[in-house]
């Protein structure tokens, strides 16, 4: 199982998103990325990024 880490107290793992919602974060980390002129190496932070917009919003 894949763990990701937002912080100490809230712990995230993969199998908590649907296929949909694994979409959106996909969707939206990769205008993130275009967004910061493709910066090479930050699929990571994008990907995060894009996880905590979409849980603030309610989208996930």
């Amino acid at each position: 199982m894949i763990k990701k880490f937002f912080s100490k107290k809230e712990k995230i793992t993969a199998n908590e998103y649907s296929p949909q919602d694994i979409e959106k974060i996909k969707e939206r980390a990769y205008f993130i990325w275009l967004n910061k002129g493709k910066s090479a190496g930050s699929a990571v932070c994008d990907w995060l990024l894009a996880e905590k917009e979409l849980k603030n919003e309610g989208k996930i």
